[in-house]
């Protein structure tokens, strides 16, 4: 059996932010995920396939919410108790982090029950503070092993750290240009 891959996103022009997922199957096919009268942002699914994780505007401020996936129209669970962005599951699927809409942008962490039939969900727990949070999309990522990858922001007055420039298939540029003999 293959595994369905898709990018979720939730702009299209001329459309507020509502869940929609592409097929990478070759298709290109757009698939609307949840459509409510409130913004859905940065939707993630859960390791196991069966819950999807995304911001909502529908308290009046972005909060985490948990409905189930594929089927959307159960839930929604909330998550964050004082607000809430850009959610990212833990590899194995026991956690979900997400950036606190407070001072200085923590990282929280919440425990949930992965493949029980009802949503289980524990108190946030901060992490750490000092998330880059100049973006609305998510930038920080979990590594299988649970480390975290992730910008962060400079103290005020110093300068911003060093770039890190990606470049990939090198090689072929380099073919292009040395004469081979």
């Amino acid at each position: 059996m293959s595994k369905k891959l898709w990018i979720f996103f939730d702009r299209m022009p001329g459309t507020q932010a509502d869940l929609r997922k592409l097929a990478l199957d070759g298709s290109h096919h757009v698939t609307t995920v949840l459509q409510t009268p409130a913004n859905e942002r940065n939707g993630i699914v859960s390791p196991d396939g069966r819950r999807i994780a995304y911001q909502s505007d529908q308290s009046g401020q972005d909060e985490i919410y948990v409905r189930p996936f594929p089927e959307t129209s159960s839930g929604p669970w909330k998550v964050s108790t004082n607000g809430g962005t850009r959610p990212m599951w833990a590899p194995d699927g026991k956690e979900l982090y997400y950036v606190a809409s407070t001072r200085g942008d923590p990282i929280m962490r919440v425990a949930v029950q992965p493949g029980s039939s009802t949503w289980q969900v524990a108190t946030p727990v901060k992490l750490f503070e000092g998330y880059a949070a100049g973006s609305p999309s998510r930038t920080y990522d979990i590594a299988p092993d649970g480390r975290f990858l992730m910008m962060k922001t400079s103290p005020e007055g110093q300068p911003p750290p060093p770039r890190l420039i990606i470049v990939q298939h090198w090689d072929e540029e380099v073919k292009a240009r040395v004469p081979t003999h």
